[in-house]
């Protein structure tokens, strides 16, 4: 069993050059609080064209797939995992951007969430490759991008994002197809501004 690379915000892994050439890989992702945390992925082709998203509504697509749904988050370990099969792995895809939201009813954030966490695992020799771990002092968001995993012709990066949301999966997702389009950020309202009135 390797040490376990311990990642943090901003560092780029290149898995393949690290541990060579992998052909399954498990992002198992977990938290300590008894809160119903929902995992999604969200996959890209080579042009930033939004392709298809894998989470608790839809378990399995082009090559991803998800554990299933944890809803209390009870439970050592990983609460949900999600499933990179990457010798079936669609020939599109290559990004796969990795979030997880909070379900639970009422307004909930991460303040109220402990232990968060993504880890890389190899299941073909179960080994915990890597690690990212939630470690914001404030985390007012309801939801978390933690990461891309990139696919060049087989040749893997890992990218730690660490950036806080906000909204559904569903929002979420249309977050990610405006950025991968290249589309400006949209500029809020601004209410109009009053005349001057110059007083003699």
């Amino acid at each position: 069993m390797g040490i376990t690379l311990n990642l943090e915000k901003g560092i780029v892994l290149d898995l393949t050059k690290e541990f060579g050439k992998l052909t399954k890989l498990h992002l198992g992702l977990g938290w300590d609080t008894e809160m119903d945390l929902d995992a999604f992925a969200i996959m890209f082709d080579k042009d930033g064209k939004f392709l298809d998203t894998v989470s608790f509504k839809n378990l399995s697509s082009l090559g991803v797939s998800l554990s299933g749904d944890n809803r209390t988050g009870e439970g050592d370990g990983d609460d949900e995992t999600i499933y990179v099969h990457l010798d079936r792995l669609s020939s599109e895809v290559v990004k796969i951007s990795l979030f997880a939201n909070i379900y639970s009813a009422g307004r909930r954030t991460f303040n109220q969430v402990e232990g968060s966490f993504i880890r890389l695992i190899n299941p073909e020799t179960n080994e915990e490759l890597a690690k990212y771990s939630l470690k914001d002092s404030s985390r007012n968001y309801n939801a978390f991008y933690f990461a891309d995993l990139t696919v060049n012709d087989g040749h893997l990066n890992f990218e730690v994002i660490g950036e806080g949301l906000n909204g559904s999966i569903s929002e979420i997702e249309r977050e990610m197809k405006r950025r991968n389009s290249g589309e400006p950020t949209p500029q809020a309202p601004q209410s109009p501004q009053k005349k001057k009135r110059w007083f003699w």
